[in-house]
C-alpha cells in the first residue's frame, strides 16, 4: 500500500484518514506518531481520530473547522489538545488538507 509505504519514511508525526469511509477512519501513520501518542499501529487503524480528543476541550470553531475540511477537503489548521495512550496531555498540530491520488496514465 502506496499512503502505508510513504508514512513509514516519514521523521515527523503523520496520519492518513478516508474521509469517503463512514467516521473518516484513520488508515496509515506514521511510527513518530506511535510514538507521540504512545497507542500501537493496530490501536489507531480503522479509529477516527477523536479518541485522542476524550476528555480534552475541543472549541465549537475547531469542531466546526474539522467537519468542514472532512466534508470539502478544505484545509484546516488548528492546535488541539490530546491525550496520549498513558493519559498525559499533548498539544497536537493539527493540519488537515485534501490529498487526491492519482493515477498514472500508462498504466491505469
Amino acid at each position: 500500500h502506496i499512503i502505508a509505504k510513504t508514512l513509514e519514511k516519514l521523521s515527523f508525526p503523520a496520519t492518513v484518514a478516508d474521509p469517503q469511509s463512514e467516521d473518516c477512519p484513520l488508515i496509515g501513520v506514521s511510527p513518530e506518531f506511535v510514538k507521540l501518542t504512545q497507542y500501537p499501529t493496530a490501536a489507531i487503524l480503522g479509529r477516527n481520530c477523536r479518541f485522542l480528543n476524550e476528555g480534552c476541550h475541543l472549541s465549537a470553531a475547531d469542531k466546526q473547522g474539522i467537519r468542514c475540511s472532512v466534508k470539502t477537503g478544505k484545509h484546516f489548521t488548528g492546535i488541539l489538545s490530546n491525550k496520549r495512550a498513558d493519559g498525559t496531555n499533548f498539544l497536537n498540530l493539527l493540519d488537515m488538507r485534501g490529498l487526491k491520488i492519482g493515477t498514472y496514465s500508462k498504466t491505469g
